[in-house]
């Protein structure tokens, strides 16, 4: 279960449920599209979060499990 923060009126509401568990590590990086890519942290599983279809679907697999302390940082290029 993941949860969607509405930063007008300062509330949670319920949000889709992840395809995988995510661990210690998670995080996510906004896509050129709109879209959000969700590093399932503990783990090497990736979400995609699709805010119009307010759903979750498998994203692909990263090359070294994501753990604590996990972060990206945007290069001058535009990639992660």
């Amino acid at each position: 279960m993941t949860s969607i923060y509405n930063s007008a009126t300062g509330l949670f509401s319920p949000g889709p449920n992840l395809t995988a568990n995510a661990g210690a590590g998670s995080f996510a990086i906004p896509l050129p599209d709109g879209r959000f890519m969700e590093f399932l942290g503990a783990s090497t599983a990736t979400n995609i979060y699709d805010p119009v279809g307010n759903v979750f679907y498998v994203g692909p697999v990263t090359t070294a499990a994501v753990g604590t302390g996990a972060h990206a940082i945007q290069r001058s290029d535009g990639r992660f």
